[in-house]
């Protein structure tokens, strides 16, 4: 690397001897050689001095001063001439001046063309290389297929010139060809042309032509990889074996980036050992290098050395040195963050940087905040613009970290440091991270309360200009990040609007309705950024941008349908189907399908409109109808019976409504008559007049059963599933049995949710009967149906089955398949205890309480108390129907446990808890259990007394004796 720290004082030195030499050697060709010679030597100095300080311009003016002071001179001194020419016009090419770099090098070519000088020819073909380099740089794809043509001309031309340096340039000129056929995608013409360069060039005498082979065949492999191509692999280990050992800078390079190359290979065909004994061959070939390509790959060497370390660590059983591994990987993330942090090359400090972050992502909160600190204290103040995408990482990270550790409030001075920092930054990276840090800064004052900072900073956020020159990923990225604070905004003036409604209907005791309340200041902000969030996101092609604008459009309608504004709902809900009900994104269907869901609830439940809320329904049902994704089906079958009952409700009013030309006609008054027969056998099924509840239903069944008409078909599956429950309770096991599989047979397919939540209901009462007969495997595969059909489901009847299943399988289980059961109970309580809905979570209750049993049957005492307690913390505090009896069968459990483990004082305090408790909290066989276990160990009269009692018998037998 070039010292630039002393190129002002060699530009200095070589004016000081032009000005002194420059006079003496005019005119050129007649001046004394050894005059000239050091004049020639320190105007190169100059233009190299001039080039390390950036200063272009002055270097192409320095260049054609030395091009005319050349003037005149005699063809052996031509090549001086040659070269001044193309260092101007390499100064202006790096001064932007292209047209003029490119005139300057024609100039050159057309002056020289016929000259046969192998020193002029050497400026001529690098002329021609840089000339291919910047015209490519410039232009598009026209322009790379002229510089293919161009390569070839300058190929035919000097290709057979002997003088090195014209021999490495036209190798350069070839390898450059080939990148061009790469980059338009002629790829079996780029393969020919790296193999024949890899093929051709290896045996030259010159090892810089023989570094452009190496380069051929690492292009070669690369691009053999990029195609997925078997020869890949072979081609890099060739590149290896053939220039193993090689001490030239230039193929050293190279070879340290195929080294890379293969490491990485190595890694991604999983490979950990192999991949490790790779990275640390490179370490050892390595790691003395002062070649900051060489040092740069060795940067990322190391790194997948960690990288590999820690999957090995994941993965690593109980056999495996598993700290010895961790122990590795945080010594090389902590060398290579020492060896590199300070590198000169800047690239080697950016990759150092980020792989110390990666190191710091795998530390403690606290370990982590201190290493963040401590790297931005090294390299925070660096303003090499290779290193500020992974400064304001590290500027995040930490910020994030701090706001964990230290608070919001300790963290949002941080922030302004921040913004400070990279407010002018160029990278856009850096601005991309910069507005993840004022996204921070507003969540963290909306966490403390201060919601006028939040929006203020949300604001000056959302009105930032976007980034220039970002990727297509990063301009994503940026979009999320500007949606996603939106989003916030939406959500803080939700909060700040007034609360919802306490009567939700809208309706008073009349049934009329009531007058919606003014709308505030802040719901109207909240549409606002609704509308903000449509006009600039609406149609962005990130579908996960366009679901924020779905999600606030959404929440805003659940908001005023709580706030009684049902006319601006049924439009916000509108407005969101017009935009998005067609957009095919997978992450916005779960909330179009809750768009129409709920604006057919507050056109038919709210407003009590069903011709509207009808046609809303036969919206979705022809939007969701053909998908087979598992929220199309739950949304059509929830539609399915909603839109049952807008028909319902349409032909009570006395509207003619059509349920379908293919069903049979059916008046108001017939199915009135069907729905008392309904009614009537509820009535006696409560009775438990069983027998006559099953005749009422059976007026129903019998003569529509075979019926499509979609409410004939409700009522029969309501009877049917009623009739089968009855059979069941009069001891008619396989009647019952029967008329379940009728109802799971004939109705399982439609998509109707009501008509799916009868359908459960018989697979579980099914499964009732088959544990009666004794059929256990029947048992277990009617519960394995229900767990595969609804798993997935979000409504909480059908999560409550999936729930109840898996217990009762548990259950069954546990008499013929221990370690099954209670895989099964534990799988149970940890999907279903933290529910949201009391159903769901009491069946999980309910495995807790198995799985306490089953544990202490097994001895296992200790486990099974350690778990109990837990769950007691859990559900003590639950007090939804049901989990008080599953509460107290936890107690029962847990002072069993105690008396295995020999905690008599714990035991008998349950038991005291559990008999002091208010009469009828216990049932009947809870009661009993506790009362005799507690009297069993209870002192004197328990487990003492009968011990001493025993010990008294003993002594009176040997005293008879």
């Amino acid at each position: 690397m070039s010292d630039t720290s002393s190129a002002p004082q060699h530009l200095a030195q070589s004016q000081a001897v032009i000005d002194r030499l420059q006079a003496l050697t005019t005119p050129f060709a007649s001046a004394d050689k050894g005059l000239r010679e050091h004049l020639l030597a320190a105007w190169l100095e100059k233009l190299q001095a001039l080039r390390e300080l950036g200063l272009h311009a002055e270097g192409a003016q320095a260049a054609d001063a030395l091009a005319q002071h050349l003037e005149g001179a005699a063809p052996e001194d031509w090549h001086w001439l040659a070269q001044a020419l193309f260092q101007k016009g390499l100064a202006q090419a790096r001064h932007g001046d292209y047209d003029e770099a490119l005139a300057t090098w024609r100039t050159l070519a057309q002056r020289f063309e016929q000259t046969e000088s192998a020193q002029v020819r050497e400026w001529l073909v690098r002329a021609g290389y840089e000339t291919i380099a910047l015209t490519v740089y410039r232009g598009a794809t026209f322009a790379r297929v002229d510089m293919v043509r161009e390569a070839d001309r300058l190929e035919e031309k000097f290709g057979k010139d002997e003088w090195p340096a014209t021999q490495q340039q036209v190798a350069r000129i070839r390898l450059r060809r080939a990148e061009l056929l790469e980059d338009l995608e002629y790829y079996p013409q780029a393969l020919d042309a790296y193999e024949q360069l890899s093929r051709d060039l290896p045996h030259s005498r010159f090892d810089d032509v023989r570094e452009v082979a190496a380069d051929a065949a690492l292009a070669r492999a690369r691009l053999l990889k990029k195609q997925e191509s078997p020869a890949a692999n072979q081609a890099l280990d060739e590149l290896l074996a053939t220039y193993a050992g090689s001490q030239h800078t230039g193929i050293r390079q190279t070879l340290a980036l195929a080294q890379v190359d293969r490491i990485q290979r190595l890694q991604d065909e999983g490979n950990w050992p192999l991949t490790v004994a790779a990275c640390e061959q490179m370490e050892a070939q390595f790691s003395d290098s002062d070649s900051a390509t060489e040092v740069r790959s060795l940067g990322r060497c190391l790194q997948v050395h960690v990288d590999t370390l820690y999957q090995m660590l994941d993965e690593a059983s109980d056999e495996d040195p598993a700290e010895e591994w961790e122990a590795q990987a945080k010594a090389l993330s902590e060398q290579h963050w020492q060896r590199h942090a300070l590198y000169p090359n800047a690239q080697v400090r950016s990759l150092a940087l980020n792989a110390w972050i990666n190191a710091c992502e795998r530390m403690d909160e606290q370990e982590a905040l201190d290493a963040y600190e401590q790297a931005l204290q090294k390299l925070g103040d660096d303003e090499a613009p290779e290193l500020q995408a992974a400064l304001a990482r590290a500027w995040i990270n930490k910020l994030n970290t701090e706001a964990q550790v230290r608070g919001a409030a300790e963290t949002l001075p941080g922030i302004a440091v921040m913004e400070q920092r990279f407010a002018s930054s160029e990278d856009a990276t850096a601005q991309v991270l910069l507005a993840r840090a004022q996204r921070l800064k507003a969540r963290l004052h909306h966490r403390l309360g201060d919601l006028p900072a939040a929006l203020a900073a949300l604001q000056a956020l959302t009105e930032r200009p976007e980034p220039e020159d970002m990727s297509e990923g990063l301009q994503g990225t940026w979009h999320r990040q500007i949606a996603e604070a939106m989003n916030l905004e939406a959500e803080i003036w939700a909060k700040q609007s007034p609360p919802a409604h306490e009567n939700p209907s809208g309706r008073d005791a009349s049934g009329e309705l009531l007058e919606p309340p003014a709308i505030s200041d802040a719901e109207r902000q909240h549409v606002a950024v609704a509308q903000r969030m449509l006009q600039r996101f609406g149609d962005n092609p990130d579908q996960r941008v366009r679901a924020l604008v779905l999600e606030v459009f959404y929440n805003l309608a659940v908001s005023q349908r709580d706030r009684l504004h049902f006319e601006d709902a049924i439009e916000t809900y509108q407005t969101a189907l017009q935009k998005f009900a067609g957009d095919p994104g997978e992450a916005l269907a779960q909330n179009v399908a809750g768009c129409y869901l709920n604006l057919a609830y507050v056109q038919m439940q709210l407003l009590r409109r069903n011709a509207e809320a009808l046609k809303t329904y036969d919206a979705l049902i022809a939007h969701f109808g053909s998908s087979t994704r598992p929220i199309a089906r739950d949304t059509v079958a929830r539609a399915n019976a909603s839109r049952l009952t807008c028909l319902n409700r349409l032909q009570s009013q006395g509207v003619e409504v059509n349920y379908g030309d293919q069903y049979e006609a059916m008046t108001a008054e017939q199915l009135k008559a069907l729905r008392r027969l309904q009614d009537d056998g509820t009535q006696l099924q409560k009775k438990e007049q069983y027998r006559e509840a099953i005749a009422s239903y059976d007026q129903i069944i019998e003569p529509h059963l075979q019926s499509l008409h979609p409410e004939l078909r409700a009522l029969c599956l309501d009877a049917l599933v009623n009739k089968g429950f009855c059979l069941g309770r009069l001891g008619q096991r396989e009647a019952a049995l029967a008329v379940n599989d009728e109802v799971i047979e004939r109705y399982s397919g439609d998509m109707n949710l009501s008509f799916e939540k009868d359908v459960a209901l018989a697979l579980a009462n099914k499964a009732v009967q088959l544990d009666k007969l004794g059929r256990p495997d029947e048992e277990i595969a009617v519960y394995d149906e229900i767990i595969r059909r609804w798993r997935g489901n979000s409504l909480s009847y059908l999560r409550m089955r999936v729930a109840r299943a898996m217990w009762s399988k548990a259950f069954t289980l546990a008499e013929r398949d221990v370690q099954a059961a209670e895989a099964l109970y534990r799988q149970t309580i940890d999907r279903y205890l933290p529910a949201a809905e009391p159903e769901v979570r009491l069946e999980a209750a309910k495995a807790c309480v198995s799985l306490g049993s089953l544990l202490r049957k097994q001895g296992r005492y200790e486990e099974a108390a350690a778990g109990l307690e837990m769950q007691l913390q859990t559900l003590d505090k639950d007090n939804a129907p049901g989990f008080a009896e599953q509460v107290n069968w936890l107690r029962l459990q847990l002072a069993r446990n105690y008396g295995k483990t020999g905690q008599s004082e714990p035991q008998l305090a349950m038991y005291q808890r559990l008999l002091a408790l208010p009469e009828g909290a216990l049932n009947s066989q809870q009661l009993k259990a506790a009362q005799e276990e507690y009297q069993a160990c209870k002192p004197p009269e328990g487990l003492q007394a009968l011990r001493q009692k025993a010990a008294s018998a003993i002594l009176g037998m040997f005293g008879k004796r």
